[in-house]
């Protein structure tokens, strides 16, 4: 039987040592490589021969859902597993745009992962329940999930980092200003891009000052 070959990607190396453990658990015959920055991932990726990854969204340089739709254009048969805390509706729509073969939420049990990695061998997709009952009260037009998508959500961080672009602070400067690292800023930066929408740092500013967040 052939090994398959699988690629995790996380910016957190205590999770990405975390999740390979469990994965040695799963009763296939398997090779693990871990990578820690998303642009050394999507270079192995492409190069190499990989049958399943797994990564977060929120990463310095490539954000998850960006290395999900590269991946997708470039080896369109390697399954894509998306391991994320993210529920904003605006996000997990994001994401399912670029068809993952599976998305599971960080606290879903580990037998849901095994689950979604049984799924996406098989050919199938595969939701945690969590995605399912985000999807069904967007669809449902649930009231609680439809106010809520209406202005992103920011962390007091996210809020702290926003406010410091719109000022024009570069990334190191940011980074110096909140004693963080630039990965973490980016990082942040990433997620902003996320939750409201946009393309770019002008983008951040132009959507915050859309919602209101900014004055």
């Amino acid at each position: 039987m052939n090994k398959v070959k699988i690629v995790l990607v996380d910016d957190h190396t205590i999770f990405l040592n975390g999740l390979e453990a469990i994965l040695k658990r799963y009763e296939f015959s398997k090779d693990i490589i871990l990578f820690d920055q998303s642009i050394e991932a999507l270079n192995h990726i492409e190069n190499n021969e990989v049958d399943i990854v797994i990564t977060d969204i929120s990463m310095p340089q490539i954000n998850g859902i960006d290395l999900l739709a590269k991946v997708k254009k470039s080896k369109p048969s390697v399954k894509v597993i998306v391991l994320s805390m993210h529920t904003e509706n605006a996000i997990v729509k994001n994401v399912l745009k670029n068809a993952p073969d599976a998305y599971l939420l960080k606290n879903s049990e580990e037998k849901d992962f095994f689950s979604a990695l049984d799924a996406v061998q098989k050919g199938e997709k595969y939701y945690c329940n969590s995605i399912k009952n985000i999807l069904l009260d967007s669809a449902t037009g649930n009231k609680k999930t439809s106010n809520s998508s209406i202005i992103p959500i920011l962390s007091k961080r996210e809020k702290q980092v926003l406010e410091l672009i719109a000022k024009e602070f570069t990334t190191q400067e940011i980074a110096d200003k909140l004693f963080l690292s630039v990965n973490t800023i980016e990082t942040y930066r990433q997620n902003l891009l996320l939750k409201l929408g946009a393309k770019n740092s002008p983008g951040i500013i132009a959507k915050a000052y859309q919602y209101g967040i900014l004055n």
